[in-house]
């Protein structure tokens, strides 16, 4: 046996008290108490910074900071105070993610894809793939709008509720609940529960500007807004128009998985019969929405 040198080297495990210290630090410690508190600035605003709201998006916050979506007055913010300015508004703010809240690497592949939009490559493939990539029909129009309306589409000669003259109904959730139903009413400008947008980690998706992180969900054959899920079949979208200003709106998924009753034919979402003021969306089959001339939407 023998004796051996070695480096005396500070206990790295965590202890139970504070570690006392014969030096003071150069700077004050932070606490729970020196967070910013919430400050309400206004809506529109930009240039907001930590802890200040009412932003939209991430665009409106100065630096690198990040906008977050509260969807209670009750919400905590990370890195702004639980208590004192104007905690009791509901607003979104802007603040500064920590890392552990930053994108990381994984070993794993991801479940969904990582961007909503087709990915290029420079080698073509060694066979073709099952689904060509398709453009989405909205890809030019409303990817880069702040938020845009979906109208049911009327020409001369729809003849909706023994009228010809044209009506304007634009999809709308009822509150801001989770599983809140989607329905039809009067189009309006100021109406804020009939603003979309689609969701920034996915083209496919389409989340309520009234109720951020929610998303339109197809709960059986109606729509619904849900906690916006990636993974979800039921939360994506098309709306196949070809190019033109009209479009069909089909869910992604297939509904004749849970709903075997429906019909092996085109699904589109619409109301029954002709629009009126409350009704719910639903899926039906697109031909049946044809002959009551409620298959097409467009941007409002």
């Amino acid at each position: 046996t023998m004796d051996v040198c070695f480096q005396n080297v500070p206990n790295i495990q965590p202890t139970d008290e504070p570690t006392a210290s014969k030096y003071p630090t150069n700077t004050p410690s932070v606490g729970p108490t020196d967070y910013p508190k919430l400050k309400y600035v206004g809506n529109p605003a930009n240039n907001l910074g930590l802890c200040e709201g009412d932003c939209d998006k991430d665009s409106d916050c100065r630096g690198g900071l990040q906008c977050y979506s509260r969807r209670r007055a009750s919400d905590t913010v990370p890195g702004c105070s639980e208590s004192g300015g104007d905690i009791n508004k509901r607003f979104d703010v802007c603040f500064q993610p920590l890392p552990s809240q930053l994108p990381s690497k994984s070993q794993l592949p991801s479940v969904s894809p990582t961007t909503s939009f087709p990915t290029r490559t420079d080698r073509p493939t060694s066979k073709p793939t099952a689904s060509p990539t398709w453009d989405h029909f909205t890809q030019g129009k409303m990817m880069g709008a702040e938020y845009f309306r979906l109208k049911q589409y009327w020409e001369k000669n729809y003849y909706w509720q023994e009228s010809k003259s044209e009506k304007k109904y634009c999809a709308e959730v009822k509150s801001s609940k989770r599983g809140s139903e989607v329905e039809i009413q009067k189009c309006s400008d100021s109406d804020k529960k009939q603003r979309w947008r689609f969701y920034k980690f996915n083209r496919f998706m389409i989340e309520s500007v009234y109720e951020k992180g929610l998303c339109i969900s197809l709960n059986r054959l109606r729509l619904n807004i849900d906690n916006c899920n990636m993974i979800d079949s039921r939360q994506r979208w098309n709306f196949d128009g070809k190019g033109s200003s009209k479009f069909e709106w089909r869910p992604l998924a297939d509904p004749f998985v849970k709903e075997p009753k429906l019909k092996r034919s085109p699904i589109c979402v619409t109301n029954q019969h002709h629009p009126s003021s409350g009704e719910s969306l639903k899926i039906m089959s697109c031909r049946q929405a044809w002959k009551d001339e409620t298959n097409y939407w467009t941007v409002y």
